[in-house]
């Protein structure tokens, strides 16, 4: 969608509801986009237990947004990775 709000709502949403067939799209939109839609596609791939996007999350970890860099260290945290 052409409106980055649906965009966001979306991804949520798929999250929330166990969208896990989504994955590949959602690694694909967190690492092309803006920092609310990384913030986003972070959040949902860590409620998904994304194991495949960790490396994605420690990169984002990094990120100068802080909120971009919170979402990735809360799903690295649901992915069991405390370090």
């Amino acid at each position: 969608h052409k409106d980055e709000a649906v965009r966001i709502a979306t991804v949520l949403s798929l999250a929330d509801s166990g969208h896990d067939d989504f994955l590949p799209h959602l690694r694909r939109m967190m690492s092309h986009h803006g920092a609310p839609q990384q913030e986003a596609c972070a959040t949902a791939l860590g409620m998904l237990k994304d194991e495949n996007s960790a490396k994605s999350f420690l990169a984002l970890s990094k990120n100068a947004n802080p909120n971009v860099k919170l979402a990735a260290l809360a799903s690295l945290y649901r992915l069991g990775r405390h370090e």
